[in-house]
């Protein structure tokens, strides 16, 4: 059910939008789905993250981190 809410959540960002994300196993889904979308569309988002961890996802997929 997690990963599936995660595709959800990844179709709906747009180009070159500013995401705050959290943290959890859900947000991980959600981070990994729109890292997917990043490589195969060549989206350009940022985020805002809530903790250290969630910086290292964002990061891993390709999410520009602001601060």
């Amino acid at each position: 059910m997690k990963e599936l809410v995660g595709k959800e959540i990844a179709l709906r960002v747009k180009d070159n939008e500013v995401l705050g994300i959290g943290t959890g196993s859900t947000v991980d889904s959600a981070i990994k789905a729109i890292g997917e979308r990043i490589k195969k569309e060549g989206l350009c988002i940022y985020a805002v993250p809530t903790s250290y961890q969630t910086v290292v996802t964002c990061q891993e997929q390709g999410i520009h981190v602001l601060s």
